[in-house]
């Protein structure tokens, strides 16, 4: 931390967490910006449900056809420039979707590879950039096998994304809740929500992986099982390596 007319100023070079770029304003204006966009991003999402909805009597059965409920019903609406909107918005949406992926998944790759997980032509920097080049590269070209898989793979991918985000909320609800009963710091209400957290994550790990009668289509395919079996065979290895690396 510096001062900088009068204001404390982060200057973030994460060598043990996943961000590596400068962030050259208050730290308070994090939390805001983050609530912000998470109320945002729920808002948006919720009224484009509400709006599908609401606009075709029919709908469910529209879904269960393959048709894009929201796309018809802002064409239904607004015509010609309805459904140019929608697809503008969605579009948006996609792209800081992949941006954040990108981010996300680059900077973990180079935080693995700082602690040795994996190798550490990973934590590289761009002189430059500032960025782990590597790992974003890396990235890509995985992201690339996409189109080349087919559509059914995308389903796949947004599985293994949803039960990772899953896991990601448990583990650190988890750890929220363990540091704030170690330190005996935290206000009740910010404890309830750690163990909210944990709760909800169980909950949708549930759905995602256990066929519940009643909610076909809700829980993984074969596929995605399978791939959720490499996933935990490959973290298997990475963590005992690692632990025979700490105990020597």
């Amino acid at each position: 931390e510096e001062m900088m007319d009068g204001q404390k100023v982060i200057k973030v070079f994460c060598h043990e967490q996943q961000a590596v770029e400068e962030f050259n304003f208050s730290y308070k204006k994090v939390i805001g910006i983050m609530v912000v966009a998470i109320m945002f991003g729920c808002f948006v999402y919720t009224a484009n449900n509400t709006v599908a909805a609401a606009a075709l009597e029919n709908w469910p059965d529209r879904v269960m056809a393959g048709e894009w409920v929201l796309l018809v019903a802002a064409e239904e609406m607004l015509g010609v420039f309805g459904k140019i909107l929608i697809g503008t918005a969605v579009s948006c949406a996609v792209l800081s979707g992949i941006m954040g992926f990108y981010l996300a998944s680059s900077r973990l790759m180079y935080s693995m590879a700082k602690d040795a997980y994996l190798p550490a032509v990973f934590s590289k920097i761009d002189s430059k950039y500032g960025t782990p080049k590597n790992a974003i590269i890396f990235c890509m070209i995985i992201s690339l096998s996409g189109p080349v898989l087919g559509r059914e793979a995308l389903g796949w991918f947004v599985d293994m994304s949803a039960i990772g985000a899953s896991m990601g909320f448990f583990f650190t609800s988890a750890s929220a809740f363990k540091t704030m009963n170690r330190d005996s710091d935290g206000k009740p209400v910010f404890k309830v929500a750690a163990v909210l957290g944990m709760i909800f994550s169980v909950i949708f790990m549930i759905l995602q992986l256990i066929p519940i009668p009643g909610l076909s289509g809700v829980h993984f395919g074969k596929e995605s099982y399978f791939m959720l079996l490499v996933w935990i065979a490959i973290g298997a290895v990475f963590y005992l390596t690692k632990k025979k690396t700490i105990a020597k």
